[in-house]
């Protein structure tokens, strides 16, 4: 009788911890796999056609950049790719960019750039909507900034 009381117990146990498991495993993944679509053709049409500023603001560096000239911000349009990324929630933004027109904010994003993430996570009424991987131009681009500035950090403050 005890035996059969103790293997009860065993496979009690067993169960509750097996199901405990899948739970962890669950969260996480749903943690993992966050997805956002790309970015629309007719916003891209739009920043291509009408953007005339662009604002990269960034959070731990003591410096920003800002283009208005119609090539570079075409260029900076074109570092961004069709590709859906895979959202890496451990892959921190870096900072921000804004898309505008005429005076006024029409797109922003944020910038995850280190050695595993490299794509941009877009906003529409506040929200994560989009997100796109960024070309090895844009890579490239982030890259030679903090090469020329990086050196530069803020001091938290």
């Amino acid at each position: 009788m005890k035996n059969i009381i103790f293997l009860f117990l065993l496979i009690l146990c067993s169960c509750q911890n097996s199901s405990k498991d899948i739970r962890e495993a669950a969260q996480a993944d749903s943690e993992a796999a966050v997805a956002y679509p790309s970015i629309t053709e007719e916003i891209m049409v739009k920043l291509w056609e009408q953007c005339d500023f662009v604002d990269y603001i960034f959070y731990d560096y003591d410096f920003s950049l800002s283009q208005e000239e119609k090539a570079a911000i075409q260029t900076s349009i074109n570092h961004i790719t069709r590709e859906v990324p895979v959202i890496d929630p451990a892959c921190r933004s870096i900072g921000r960019i804004f898309y505008q027109i005429d005076g006024e904010n029409v797109m922003e994003a944020d910038i995850v750039v280190s050695e595993k993430c490299q794509y941009y996570v877009f906003y529409e009424n506040g929200k994560k909507t989009y997100a796109n991987k960024l070309s090895a131009a844009g890579i490239g681009f982030y890259q030679k900034i903090f090469q020329q500035f990086g050196q530069h950090k803020s001091n938290g403050g």
